[in-house]
């Protein structure tokens, strides 16, 4: 669902989003002259151009979201992060804007702001605070489907193993086997309990064993 803001209420309708108006406040230019002013003191040495934004509806893509927030400034990295199962929101995401003074922009037009009933969070994150991995995966799209597939094949190894256990496609490996004797145990001690209860019951089959046998692939 494409969502867009309201410009009075901030609501969400049927098409791109696009920035609250502007009507009766000051320019764009003057916005951002003000801002550059604001800038030069010292806090824009202790803060980096990061902002966290939360609060954001489960529904919004990446493309989305990168569409609403380039509006307030040139933006370098971006990430929306996403349940790699589902490949929908998971209610925040992190934004690196090339200039600080955006950042500033964006907490004057965004203050108090709600979003389908919610209030946005926005809040900047120190230099010290700003790590690699906060950016892991930023430049992967995944919407859903078969690039969310791709995505967890070659990111999440954990996932591809227990992937792997499923299909009975394993590789050679102690803790994998390991993993795989465990699983065979509980499918053994649940057939002998559903075997148990057929004889009480006086029924005369026996439970096939399945257990999953490891492969070389």
């Amino acid at each position: 669902m494409d969502l867009n803001l309201n410009e009075s209420e901030g609501e969400v309708t049927n098409s791109i989003p696009q920035i609250p108006s502007t009507k009766g406040k000051l320019t764009t230019s003057t916005q951002i002259k003000n801002a550059k002013k604001q800038h030069t003191g010292l806090n824009s040495k202790l803060s980096s151009n990061v902002v966290y934004i939360g609060h954001l509806p489960n529904s919004l893509t990446q493309t989305q979201f990168q569409n609403f927030f380039q509006n307030f400034g040139l933006i370098t990295r971006l990430k929306l992060a996403k349940n790699l199962k589902t490949g929908k929101s998971k209610h925040y995401g992190f934004i690196e804007f090339k200039y600080s003074f955006s950042i500033l922009i964006l907490k004057k037009f965004l203050k108090n702001f709600k979003l389908l009933g919610k209030k946005l969070i926005i809040r900047v994150y120190s230099k010290a605070e700003v790590h690699n991995k906060m950016f892991w995966g930023s430049k992967r799209v995944i919407e859903s489907g078969r690039g969310l597939s791709n995505y967890c094949r070659r990111f999440c190894k954990t996932k591809l193993m227990e992937g792997l256990i499923n299909s009975g496609k394993l590789i050679e490996d102690e803790t994998i086997r390991k993993r795989l004797e465990r699983r065979n145990r509980r499918i053994e001690r649940k057939e002998v309990k559903s075997q148990q209860k057929l004889t009480n019951a006086g029924i005369d089959y026996v439970i096939p064993v399945k257990k999953i046998k490891p492969k070389k692939i």
